[in-house]
């Protein structure tokens, strides 16, 4: 009897280890579970670990700022929320979780819901202190944070115009100018160090819509044209009353010698104010302590021009080539054809020579301009309703042309030898504003993206598409801006990229390869008495 008394209590034992021990088996497989589960989905939404003291919120926006157009994320990520939810269901770990929303609602969330969700469920899944797991999925992209995150710099100025009414000119390779009509001040812009000096307009000086810059070259005095007239901003003193004040162009050199375009309508017939029409141009040219000499340009009717320190081209309405007309002395040439009815709308430095791009309906051509003489070619960029950019590398010229989404570039040689017209990238679907530029050899594209802040790519036209963007700002629900309109300007090796705030008035950063800063104010000179 006591054999079997011995026998039975061996068994219970053993009876009662196994127990102990499946029970032991099933929640470490089910913690081993439920930690590969956490593990992959925090890999596919975070793509790793926490850093100390990082939040989950944090890391879970600076990676959908990275986030690539077309990456389905975080929708990617469902499949591995529903598997630690299912794991986290288990009878053997859910005395373990405190109760709260389930990984899927974190997944399927509003951006705007996120950051609570994904900080609570990462902590109380921190807190069960499961064992170690290797991933075994694909991480989330790199997180992107904006490079204004910390500290969002001061606006150059709190209140501005719309960017597309403020004038805007790049001057040699190491100067942009921008006039402010709301505060009266014209700001000099100096990338390479990227500091900025204003000074106030002279009381005289009565600005209104159309007022524009003389280009100039560096060194030059700062020259304003107005309804009014053409004005020293330094002064106020009026240089010259031209005829037709909303057509005409100015340009001043650096020995002070100042040239003006002028529309001269045929008797009885008022100038335009569209450009085209029956006006003759003349170009009257001054230096100081001279007497003006004024001449009328034959076949110029109905022209379109661009005047700048070089000189004078202008073109015919309809058919021929185009003249040229040095500012000093020298005679009338020819420059090739160039696009009828076109409009110049960029400039840039190759070579010893300033080319011009002159854009039209239907053909874009690009204008070299040299001490003397000028010639022209033709580009396969470009089109009705596009948004053209000129670059000047090394040694050659990019052209960039938007419309719409596509952005395009070609790339020429001074002799006007064109490569083929790159497809260079489309710009996502979420994208609300957008402006491009040709910076150097390479494409540079400012676009703000719906819900993901201001951001810019630069890459060379084949490489575009392939390029990652940096983050400047994120949106202003997360303490960053809400971009109303973007306006680039190039000189040199870099951007100047103007950007609206609808908020907080206008900031001005300087662009390149090496990174993204504002530019420093040093101070705002009173005019002159």
């Amino acid at each position: 009897m006591r054999r079997v008394l011995v026998a039975l209590l061996a068994l219970a034992l053993l009876g009662a280890g196994a127990v102990l021990g499946a029970r032991h088996w099933l929640v470490s497989e089910a913690r081993a579970r439920a930690a590969q589960a956490l593990a992959d989905l925090r890999s596919c939404l975070l793509g790793g670990g926490l850093a100390p003291g990082e939040r989950a919120s944090a890391r879970l926006r600076a990676v959908g700022l990275g986030v690539a157009p077309g990456d389905d994320w975080p929708g990617r990520c469902s499949e591995h929320a529903a598997e630690l939810d299912d794991a986290l269901d288990s009878p053997w770990v859910a005395g373990e979780v405190a109760p709260g929303a389930p990984a899927r609602a974190l997944v399927e969330s509003e951006p705007e819901g996120r950051a609570a969700m994904a900080d609570a469920l990462f902590a109380r899944l921190e807190a069960c202190d499961l064992p170690p797991a290797t991933p075994r999925v694909t991480p989330a992209p790199p997180p992107a944070r904006p490079i204004f995150a910390a500290a969002r710099p001061e606006p150059l100025r709190p209140e501005v115009p719309p960017l597309a009414s403020l004038a805007l000119d790049t001057v040699g390779r190491d100067r942009v100018r921008l006039l402010l009509p709301g505060t009266r001040e014209l700001c000099s812009l100096a990338p390479p160090l990227a500091e900025a000096s204003c000074r106030e307009l002279a009381p005289e000086l009565e600005l209104g819509e159309g007022t524009r810059f003389a280009r100039a070259a560096p060194e030059a005095p700062d020259l304003l044209l107005t309804r009014q007239g053409l004005f020293d901003a330094a002064t106020g003193q009026r240089v010259f009353r031209p005829a037709a004040p909303a057509l005409a162009q100015a340009a001043v050199r650096a020995d002070g010698l100042v040239a003006i375009l002028d529309a001269e309508p045929r008797e009885g017939r008022a100038p335009r104010a569209g450009g085209e029409g029956p006006e003759r141009l003349r170009l009257v040219r001054f230096a100081p302590g001279r007497p003006a000499t004024s001449q009328r340009l034959p076949g110029s009717e109905g022209a379109s021009a661009w005047l700048d320190d070089l000189g004078l081209v202008w073109w015919p309405a309809v058919g021929g080539r185009a003249s040229t007309w040095p500012l000093g002395a020298g005679e009338r040439g020819a420059a090739g054809e160039l696009a009828s009815g076109g409009r110049a709308v960029a400039s840039c430095e190759l070579l010893g020579r300033r080319l011009v791009l002159v854009a039209a309906s239907g053909a874009t051509s690009v204008l070299v301009r040299g001490r003397r003489g000028a010639t022209s070619f033709a580009v396969g960029a470009g089109g009705p309703s596009a948004e053209l950019a000129l670059g000047c590398g090394a040694d050659a010229a990019l052209v960039v042309h938007r419309r719409g989404a596509q952005i395009d570039a070609e790339r020429c040689t001074v002799d006007g030898v064109c490569g083929p017209v790159v497809h260079a990238w489309r710009l996502p679907a979420d994208a609300e504003v957008a402006a491009v530029a040709a910076l150097g050899d390479e494409v540079l594209v400012a676009y703000v993206r719906a819900e993901l802040g201001l951001r810019v790519r630069i890459g060379a036209p084949l490489a575009l598409a392939a390029a990652r963007d940096q983050v400047l700002f994120d949106t202003a629900r997360e303490g960053g801006l809400d971009v109303e309109a973007l306006r680039v300007a190039v000189v040199g090796d870099a951007a100047v990229l103007l950007v609206r705030d609808r908020g907080l008035g206008l900031h001005v950063l300087r662009v390149d390869r090496r990174g993204v800063r504002p530019f420093k104010l040093l101070g705002t000179r009173p005019a002159r008495g």
